[in-house]
């Protein structure tokens, strides 16, 4: 039998639960709530199927610093091997896989963009600097 005492406490343990990074597969509506919210886009492009193409899964799933530097970001993460996938990375010309492409926070303007995979220094390196949407020259 659930208690409204055993009710409260779940949600209370949920409310404070801290805010995780979520990826969506969805570019269209990625960038509309980019704009909405004004926080860059993290765009990965790559196929989770293929080991050389697929971005790492300690970067995707993060703990620690790396978690709370995605938040700042809307995230979107599209598999390429699908045919929504495939006409993604044709609006960003990417031939190669894993692709990191950051978009600033009105969404016109592409800050930062890599191909090939990144070590988890490098990651943190660049979701480090551009966190605030701002294109570093």
């Amino acid at each position: 039998m659930v208690t409204c005492a055993s009710l409260m406490l779940a949600a209370t343990l949920l409310s404070a639960a801290p805010d995780t990074a979520r990826w969506t597969n969805d570019y269209g509506l990625a960038l509309t709530e980019t704009r909405q919210t004004n926080r860059p886009l993290l765009v990965m492009l790559d196929n989770p199927n293929d080991p050389e193409q697929a971005v790492a899964n300690s970067q995707i799933k993060p703990t620690g610093f790396t978690a709370s530097t995605l938040q700042r970001y809307h995230l979107c993460r599209v598999d390429v091997s699908t045919d929504y996938g495939k006409e993604v990375a044709k609006v960003f010309r990417a031939s190669e896989f894993p692709s990191a492409v950051i978009i600033d926070p009105t969404g016109r303007q592409i800050i930062y963009r890599r191909t090939g995979r990144l070590s988890d220094s490098e990651w943190d390196s660049i979701l480090t600097q551009y966190q605030d949407g701002i294109c570093v020259t």
